[in-house]
């Protein structure tokens, strides 16, 4: 009877093995890198450097506005980005946990969409500040942990929680100011988390136009959005008047590099002509260098300072993509 019944338990077991559910297999992950702003002064980003992407564009209009104010005055307009991809993105002016003191996401964002195109994560303005500008192995840890808690729960099928109504804090028209009084802001820090993707018009590797939306279905996205410096400034006078500053095409590390040693090659040559130009030429061109930084004109280490800035959080996704198996 015993042998009966273990004969009789083995059998079962071995059926319910073999019926058992197979673990279901983890959605596929893609990365996504969108530039904003004026599309020609992206051409010094280098995409085989960041091999996990697909790379676009996109075609909206953006620009920056800032107001120089005394002291205890507070601005007319927020400050920050203004266009349809930064606000649209919940990267424009009304996307900051405190009004005036902080840029909104100065160096981009990072984004996980789940598998019906909703957005599941988005970096907060403060981390995307912080995290561009200073090399905190603490902050770097801390964004990991949070990318690839979002990226592990979408790929196995976790959706976000869509909120009831997309509502975009701004009330002026999209590409206009935003009256400071009275505006509202992203005090919790939630960005776009629960929206759809936005239906975004961008320019594939080919020129194509494609919708940010269809781009972002059915596999799990990690979206980085950056701007090659490539907007325009307009930045109010504490007498009123309005600066616009255009913008300036960056230079990457390895041009940097490559300039330095044709200027290394030629320092010698070039120390020579200095010396015949005499004493009354030398202070010309060192007064034209202080006009030059008077206008505003960067350096070409600044350039490239400022273009890791803007790609720091491409190199972080790249490193990350590496991880995920």
């Amino acid at each position: 009877m015993k042998k009966i019944l273990s004969i009789s338990l083995f059998v079962l077991i071995g059926m319910a093995v073999a019926t058992a559910v197979p673990p279901k297999a983890k959605l596929d992950v893609q990365y996504v890198a969108v530039h904003f702003g004026d599309a020609s002064l992206n051409d010094i980003l280098t995409p085989e450097d960041f091999p996990a992407f697909q790379f676009y564009t996109s075609t909206s209009d953006v620009y920056t506005y800032y107001e120089r104010v005394k002291a205890f005055k507070k601005p007319e307009f927020l400050k920050g980005w203004y266009g349809e991809f930064p606000e649209k993105m919940g990267m424009g002016p009304n996307y900051v946990q405190e009004k005036i003191k902080m840029n909104p996401f100065p160096n981009g964002a990072i984004y996980v969409i789940d598998s019906e195109g909703t957005v599941f994560y988005q970096i907060n303005n403060n981390e995307a500040h912080y995290n561009a500008n200073s090399n905190s192995p603490d902050l770097h840890d801390r964004l990991y942990a949070e990318v690839k808690k979002a990226v592990k729960s979408t790929r196995k099928g976790k959706l976000a929680k869509k909120v009831k109504a997309e509502n975009y804090l701004k009330k002026s028209p999209v590409g206009e100011l935003e009256y400071t009084k009275k505006s509202k802001i992203d005090k919790k820090q939630v960005g776009i988390e629960g929206f759809q993707t936005p239906d975004l018009m961008l320019n594939d590797a080919n020129g194509n136009l494609v919708s940010l939306r269809d781009v972002c279905k059915e596999k799990v996205t990690v979206l980085v959005v950056y701007s090659m410096n490539a907007y325009n400034r307009k930045v109010v006078q504490e007498d009123g008047t309005i600066k616009e500053i255009a913008a300036v095409k960056l230079i990457n590390p390895k041009a940097y590099a490559e300039n330095a040693v044709k200027k290394a090659e030629n320092a010698d040559n070039a120390m020579k002509g200095m010396m015949s130009l005499g004493k009354s030429a030398l202070n010309a061109n060192k007064k034209a260098s202080y006009e030059d930084y008077k206008a505003g004109k960067m350096t070409d280490k600044a350039k490239m300072e400022l273009y890791r800035k803007n790609t720091k959080f491409l190199d972080f996704i790249q490193d990350f993509s590496k991880s995920v198996k």
